[in-house]
C-alpha cells in the first residue's frame, strides 16, 4: 500500500474491498486510515462491494447499525447488490458496469476448507468441511479425526460451528486429546464449546461484541475494541518457552489462557 501510485485522472489512492462479511467489514474500516498514512495525508477512497442487499448478511440485523455507523465514520463507500465482474492492473469493474480506477483490491468473499479434505472419503458441506461427530471423528471413516476449518462440527443448540478461532481452537485441542485417548483405549470427550460470541473490529470507530447466534449487542466502542485487541494479540497465541504452560493450555477443557484450569479431583 505504501508504494501505490496515484492513477492518472483519479488523484486519489483507491482500494476496493470485495465482500461485505466479517473480514471485509474489518478490512474496510481499517483501510482508510492505513491508506491515508501511506499516502502522506493525500485523499483516499475505499469502496466496499457486497453482492447481497445488506452489509454483513450472515451477521444478522443485531450489530448492523453499529457496522453502518462505523463504515460511515471511516468514509467507506458501500456498494450493495453488485459483484466484482473483472479486475485488471488499473481498474475494478462491477457487475452494474461501474469502473473504479484502482491498483489495490482485497478479496474477502468467502472461505473454503483446505483441499486436503478431498483426500478423505467423508461427507462434506458446501464449504468443503468434513462432517464429524461429537468426538471430532469423521463420520463414516474409521480412525480419522478432523478439526478447525476442515470440520463441520455441531456447536450448541444444533448450530454448525463457524470457521473462526473461537471454534477452531477448542476443536483442535479436543481432536488431539481424543486421538490420544483412542490409541490408549481411554474414553473420548465430547465437543462442548463456550457459548458463541462475535467480536467485530470496526477500525477507529471501535468494535462491537455480540452474544449468541442471534448476535445480541453486549459491548460497543472502546470497551469492545480493547477486548478485540486482546483476542488478536494475546488470546489466540499459545505460550512459548514454557513447557508447563503450553501443556496446561493444551487441556481441551480450557479454551483461552484467561480461563482458570478445570481441575477434576478424580483425574
Amino acid at each position: 500500500i505504501g508504494r501505490l501510485p496515484t492513477l492518472p485522472g483519479d488523484g486519489r489512492f483507491t482500494a476496493v474491498v470485495v465482500g461485505g462479511g466479517f473480514t471485509g467489514i474489518e478490512v474496510a474500516t481499517e483501510l482508510p486510515g492505513r491508506l491515508r498514512a501511506a499516502a502522506g495525508g493525500a485523499e483516499v477512497r475505499v469502496v466496499l462491494v457486497e453482492q447481497a442487499d445488506v452489509v454483513g448478511p450472515e451477521l444478522g440485523p443485531g450489530p448492523r447499525p453499529e457496522i453502518l455507523a462505523a463504515l460511515a465514520h471511516a468514509g467507506v463507500e458501500v456498494r450493495l447488490g453488485v459483484r466484482l465482474a473483472s479486475l485488471d492492473r488499473d481498474r475494478a469493474t462491477l457487475s452494474d458496469g461501474t469502473v473504479i480506477p484502482t491498483r489495490t483490491a482485497v478479496w474477502t468473499a468467502g472461505m473454503r476448507a483446505s483441499g486436503l479434505t478431498a483426500q478423505i472419503p467423508g461427507t462434506r458441506d458446501e464449504l468443503g468441511r468434513l462432517a464429524v461427530d461429537e468426538y471430532m471423528r469423521v463420520v463414516g471413516v474409521d480412525g480419522v479425526y478432523a478439526a478447525g476449518d476442515t470440520a463441520a462440527a455441531v456447536a450448541e443448540n444444533g448450530h454448525v460451528v463457524m470457521q473462526s478461532c473461537q471454534h477452531a481452537v477448542p476443536q483442535g485441542k479436543l481432536a488431539g486429546a481424543n486421538v490420544g485417548a483412542d490409541v490408549l483405549g481411554l474414553p473420548l470427550a465430547s465437543f462442548s464449546p463456550n457459548p458463541y460470541v462475535t467480536c467485530l473490529d470496526l477500525g477507529p470507530y471501535g468494535a462491537v461484541l455480540t452474544l449468541g447466534w442471534d448476535r445480541e449487542i453486549a459491548q460497543t466502542g472502546a470497551e469492545a475494541k480493547q477486548l478485540k485487541q486482546s483476542i488478536n494479540a494475546d488470546w489466540i497465541y499459545p505460550p512459548v518457552d514454557d513447557a508447563a504452560a503450553i501443556l496446561a493450555l493444551a487441556d481441551h477443557r480450557i479454551t483461552w489462557p484467561t480461563e482458570a484450569p478445570v481441575v477434576d479431583p478424580r483425574a
